[in-house]
């Protein structure tokens, strides 16, 4: 092999390397750019967080309101009553 043939060599590693390269510049961009993906990977992340940071008691609760959906119910049905109730009685004090 020659001089020459080992600089021509050499030249077409260089631009071969250069061409991984650009691809794989190519390919972060591209990524970067995809912003539906970007927004769907963000929403899960969030969503895990969401799921890790809940506590245990929470879960249990929300599990429990879908097992028995007439019980929350009157629990909830009664914390009105008593919140409207608090609401009329403050109304007539202030009105006095």
């Amino acid at each position: 092999m020659t001089s020459e043939d080992r600089e021509i060599r050499a030249q077409e590693e260089r631009i071969e390397q250069a061409r991984e390269e650009l691809g794989e510049t190519v390919a972060e961009l591209s990524s970067r750019a995809d912003i539906k993906a970007r927004a769907k990977e963000k929403t899960t992340e969030i969503g895990e967080r969401a799921r890790d940071a809940t506590p245990d008691v929470a879960i249990k609760a929300a599990q429990e309101a879908r097992r028995r959906p007439r019980v929350v119910a009157g629990f909830a049905a009664a914390a009105a009553g008593l919140m409207a109730g608090r609401y009329i009685l403050r109304r007539k004090q202030a009105r006095k």
